[in-house]
């Protein structure tokens, strides 16, 4: 137990220098930067969450010493967690409020942006993507049997059916996702009928709820709140920002308590929920480095293979339709839970670091890492150094979705996430600056 306890000890240096490093480099702390948010879940689930099971003298998962490949594990992720910092720094210095640049061309867009005109075609795109995604997720759920009542009252107003069909159209189910950015339009763009778009909004969160995507619902309201203060070019108080940490707690943990009775329409029973009951429900969540673990230590000793590309695969074999390929396989080769502890376990999570473990070994530690540095640095600057609403609203749904990349691997679920979460902004984006080009001409 010293020695895994001392790898606690080396993984918590290792990441407060990089935190005072990167910290050093700024004007100022920035609780929007992604940087903070990252590095402190990856905190909470290589730090804590081992201590909390060497504090429990707990040291294997379904039969497997996980505590066991702890050393070999750590040194991946300290070496993954060393290439992500050093490419997330930035050259240059930049303010952590938006600095409205002096670029004229920014300037100028940003009040095309307001033209009665452009912001009344905003929000009638906002509206079609809106309520088409949310019409079609919801078609989705009726054939399976959940009713948009059973929905709306969080499983607690009507009966789950049997599932009846429906799985030939699980994609429609994935629209729920592009609702997202047609919400956030709406709460950006449209000065009118605000009390008709906050129950849009909370029908979307019923829905991503009481179907156990507790994520996408906490990737809404984050986004809401990041936004609304990086539009306001203003920072959340630290009062606040515990505040927020702690109601963030009581929701992660009081939805695993519920989340079995909320999906099948089970009754709430309050009485189960206390501090005791919460904390386990809470670590439920963070305790997702046992796969990694086990992961690393499997591919160590040969039991296990690393997937060699097939995820990225996946990726482009799940958008080809069945009706090209009726023969189509769910999935090339196996998850990395699936070939660890077989399909009778039915799936869990592990961080995104093991899914780059598992599909090319350290190599694809250090590159995809290193990748996944350079793309949050740039993805931060851009929101820094512009107001352009769009991509601030990108920004903000991004920021809240790294509570889902950082902790759950997968990446063919991460593509159909950002196809679907930030195709419509970024379709909106592109059309947006080709019709102010033809205004400039």
């Amino acid at each position: 137990m010293f020695e895994n306890s001392s790898w606690l000890w080396i993984t918590a240096i290792h990441m407060l220098i990089w935190f005072l490093l990167y910290r050093c480099s700024k004007r100022k702390f920035d609780i929007f930067d992604s940087f903070y948010l990252i590095s402190a879940l990856y905190a909470l689930v290589f730090i804590y969450g081992p201590y909390v099971w060497i504090q429990r003298n707990q040291t294997s998962y379904q039969g497997v010493e996980v505590m066991s490949y702890m050393p070999q594990a750590m040194l991946v992720f300290n070496i993954g967690y060393f290439f992500y910092a050093a490419f997330s720094f930035n050259r240059r210095n930049y303010q952590t409020t938006i600095a409205y640049s002096q670029n004229q061309n920014t300037a100028t867009f940003s009040e095309f942006l307001d033209e009665p005109s452009v912001r009344t075609y905003i929000i009638k795109y906002a509206w079609i993507v809106f309520g088409v995604s949310m019409a079609l997720s919801l078609l989705y759920y009726r054939l399976i049997g959940r009713s948009l009542w059973f929905m709306l009252t969080l499983g607690q107003g009507a009966e789950y059916d049997a599932i009846r069909g429906g799985y030939g159209l699980y994609f429609l189910m994935q629209f729920v996702r592009s609702a997202i950015p047609g919400c956030i339009l709406l709460i950006a763009f449209s000065k009118k009928n605000k009390l008709l778009i906050y129950i849009c909004t909370y029908i979307l969160c019923a829905v991503c709820i009481s179907t156990g995507s507790r994520n996408l619902a906490i990737c809404v309201i984050l986004a809401i709140i990041v936004y609304s203060y990086l539009e306001k070019n203003k920072r959340p108080s630290p009062v606040v920002i515990i505040a927020g940490i702690v109601v963030l707690y009581l929701f992660v943990g009081a939805m695993g308590i519920f989340r079995g009775a909320i999906k099948t329409g089970g009754s709430i029973d309050l009485t189960k929920v206390n501090s005791d009951s919460l904390f386990s429900a809470f670590m439920f969540n963070v305790e997702i480095f046992y796969p990694f673990f086990t992961l690393i230590g499997y591919v160590g000793s040969g039991r296990m293979s690393l997937h060699y590309g097939l995820g990225f695969l996946n990726v482009f074999v799940q958008f080809i339709p069945r009706a090209i390929w009726s023969s189509k396989p769910a999935m090339l080769g196996l998850t990395a839970f699936q070939a660890m502890y077989g399909d009778s376990m039915g799936g869990a999570a592990y961080p995104n670091i093991g899914e780059f473990y598992y599909e090319f070994g350290i190599l694809g530690v250090i590159i995809l890492m290193a990748l996944f540095g350079i793309q949050m640095k740039k993805a931060y600057r851009k929101v820094i150094t512009s107001h352009n609403k769009v991509e601030i609203i990108s920004y903000s749904i991004l920021f809240g979705y790294m509570l889902q990349f950082v902790c759950r691997g997968h990446l063919a679920s991460w593509a159909i996430d950002f196809v679907f979460m930030f195709g419509p902004l970024w379709y909106l984006n592109r059309r947006l600056k080709r019709w102010y080009n033809r205004q400039k001409c």
